[in-house]
């Protein structure tokens, strides 16, 4: 929760865009050293000063926390060069300033007391201190940036200002994200082929150590120029990234070496930069056939002895699990979900039951068929949309020539 002060409601209002901040200087060569942060709480009494950043990507924050050392980083520049000592305490932690609170819900919901938080920081980091330091009265910092972001949806609570947005305006603001990275993980990567047949032991996914570097993922994005990403939460395999409610098929398996929730190290690495984060969720369409061979349903539900109607029934559960889990997630994507499996009105209505503001994708079973419009997004996979599409959507290519990575690739 954001810190509430004592409604003297007298505001300064700075509002900024990325440029040099200059400290003053006391000799030729000598930089002013701000003292180190007291801990005390600014005068509850006084008017609050408000600061806003604003910016489009470049405002967001790119510096780089750790690894200590690695010259460049604020861990090295802090504890190995001894430089910026007001961040650092006796103890070797980050300090922190209780009289200046920040705001960023671009990242996770930022809201806390200014200290060094997460993988990077922005120019919100000196700034603050130095307001926190010129000011008796408390300093509040809000940050907004990104092209598609801005004051009214970012920084005011949506029941504040009594609105909620419709689907044509979550279908809008996807269109403005224009480029982003789908990422094909799951079982099948640990076996070289592109769908996993039958119920595979769950040690099988095993990346060989105690870390999948999500973190690299995510600066790869960043790079590329891309803005959000969808993660294969769970598969044909049936294996599920997360630790869900409704099977032991999963990442938490006792039997699986690296026993941490994938779906939640992919969010908290990819939000850092300020990329969205989608999801991915496999349903089990008729057209799969056998069901011995390609099982998409986990073992609860095995489709091998439980009917269709029984099979659609179980899986709205945990595809609803991970909606509520995760607040972050603001799209799910449903592969073979068509009108043969259910109507779209059912669909949306049992995702918009679980959380009103998701924007949902569904993609056609029947190769002739994807692109056309079903429920909020239309999909098209390896080849361009049509001319004549004015539907919202996206078109996903392969960087490699198949969806999972085999060992011919590297």
């Amino acid at each position: 929760m954001m810190q509430s002060y004592p409604c003297r409601t007298v505001f300064s209002f700075v509002a900024l865009v990325t440029a040099p901040l200059l400290v003053p200087i006391t000799g030729a060569e000598t930089l002013y050293q701000l003292p180190d942060p007291d801990g005390k709480p600014a005068d509850q009494s006084k008017p609050v000063q408000v600061f806003i950043l604003m910016g489009q990507s470049n405002m967001l924050g790119f510096g780089r926390v750790a690894p200590e050392d690695k010259p460049g980083t604020l861990a090295y520049l802090t504890r190995k060069e001894g430089r910026y000592p007001h961040l650092i305490d006796d103890q070797g932690n980050w300090t922190v300033r209780n009289d200046v609170h920040y705001v960023q819900t671009t990242v996770g919901n930022r809201q806390h007391p200014l200290t060094v938080m997460g993988r990077h920081i922005g120019v919100e980091l000196q700034f603050g201190h130095i307001m926190g330091h010129i000011h008796d009265e408390p300093v509040l910092i809000l940050k907004a940036c990104i092209g598609n972001r801005s004051l009214g949806w970012d920084l005011l609570a949506k029941e504040a200002i009594g609105r909620k947005k419709s689907v044509k305006v979550l279908q809008d603001d996807f269109l403005r994200l224009k480029f982003g990275l789908f990422v094909h993980f799951n079982m099948a990567t640990y076996k070289g082929v592109q769908w996993v047949s039958g119920y595979l032991d769950p040690s099988t996914f095993n990346s060989g150590g105690d870390a999948i570097d999500t973190d690299a993922w995510a600066d790869a994005t960043v790079s590329a120029g891309m803005r959000y990403s969808v993660l294969t939460a769970e598969h044909v395999s049936a294996f599920c990234l997360w630790g869900s409610k409704y099977t032991i098929y999963d990442v938490m398996h006792p039997d699986r070496p690296y026993q941490k929730d994938l779906v939640t190290q992919f969010i908290e690495s990819f939000k850092g930069p300020g990329l969205k984060v989608g999801l991915y969720y496999g349903w089990r369409h008729p057209g799969f056939g056998d069901p011995n061979r390609f099982k998409v349903l986990p073992p609860e539900c095995d489709p091998a002895t439980h009917a269709l109607e029984q099979q659609h029934g179980f899986q709205k559960a945990p595809i609803a699990d991970p909606l509520t889990k995760y607040p972050d997630v603001f799209y799910i994507g449903n592969d073979a979900r068509d009108p043969e499996v259910m109507v779209a009105d059912r669909i949306s209505a049992h995702l918009r039951g679980v959380r009103p503001q998701i924007l949902a994708s569904a993609n056609w079973w029947n190769w002739a068929k994807k692109g056309t419009p079903y429920v909020d997004l239309s999909i098209k996979a390896l080849r361009p949309s049509a001319e004549t599409n004015e539907a919202p959507g996206e078109t996903c290519w392969c960087l490699e020539q198949k969806w999972s990575w085999s060992k011919e690739m590297s």
